[in-house]
């Protein structure tokens, strides 16, 4: 069987906000969910976002919303945020 596995690319800004959490727990469970990411882009409870080519994932009250690109094996990560906020 042949394992596939995915680069990642984070945007900016998403990089910025992870960085800023004072919540290490919090972070690490972040980072955890997006390296998971690599080896399965579609995970259990990933969302495909109405209106847009992303997907979303849940990490507690945060949202990790992120690109694929098949062909070029790539995972882009574009904002992570609250749930109140990362939709705006």
């Amino acid at each position: 069987m042949i394992c596939r596995v995915f680069e990642l690319a984070w945007r900016a800004g998403a990089v910025a906000l992870v960085q800023k959490l004072r919540d290490k727990k919090l972070r690490a469970r972040l980072y955890a969910a997006v390296n998971g990411l690599r080896v399965n882009p579609y995970p259990p409870g990933c969302k495909k976002m109405q209106g847009h080519p992303e997907y979303r994932i849940r990490v507690g009250d945060y949202r990790v919303i992120y690109g694929v690109d098949g062909k070029r094996l790539v995972v882009e990560i574009v904002k992570i945020g609250n749930r109140r906020d990362v939709y705006r």
